[in-house]
């Protein structure tokens, strides 16, 4: 007896065992078992393949339409947490809001600046107003309208000739 045949087979040889998926390509039947076994997306962007559909075609998670459990458990979990924290907002129209807030302030301040620089010179136009509609001081007791050289019998004052500091230096 030869190769390929065996105690049970008939009296013509088995068909010899493809080990290459009908490829010439070395290791393309073990690249189709990996493939088919892993589940999950391969390296360079190949869609994972399930098994074949009854058509025929393959199932891949693409088309299959179905979800694992631990995608439905993230799917929840993140409609839970947008649930807890509102809608997001984009981070522009936060932006805009603040900028927004922050020049309305900015002007608010500037008019108080203004209604308090004009306040204040109302004020002061008017103290000049009060000063110049005042009467002039009375002229000083004693008439004449003198300086200090002119001597007036009438003055308290001392007549100070010389040097009047002069004994406090020793």
């Amino acid at each position: 007896m030869g190769l390929g045949r065996t105690a049970f087979s008939s009296s013509r040889p088995a068909p010899p065992l493809m080990l290459t998926n009908g490829s010439n390509a070395p290791g393309a039947a073990s690249a189709h078992a990996r493939a088919v076994s892993a589940g999950e997306q391969m390296p360079g962007g190949a869609l994972a393949v399930m098994g074949q559909s009854i058509f025929g075609g393959r199932l891949t998670r693409l088309t299959s339409g179905f979800k694992s459990k631990s995608e439905q458990e993230l799917e929840r979990e993140k409609k839970r947490q947008e649930a807890e924290n509102g809608t997001p907002v984009p981070l522009e129209w936060q932006v805009e809001k603040y900028e927004k807030g922050l020049n309305k302030s900015h002007e608010a301040y500037l008019k108080r600046l203004e209604r308090e620089s004009q306040a204040a010179r109302a004020q002061k136009q008017g103290e000049m107003a009060r000063c110049l509609a005042m009467a002039p001081p009375p002229p000083p007791p004693g008439g004449g309208g003198g300086g200090p050289s002119s001597s007036s019998s009438g003055s308290d004052l001392p007549e100070l000739v010389g040097m009047p500091l002069w004994g406090l230096r020793r």
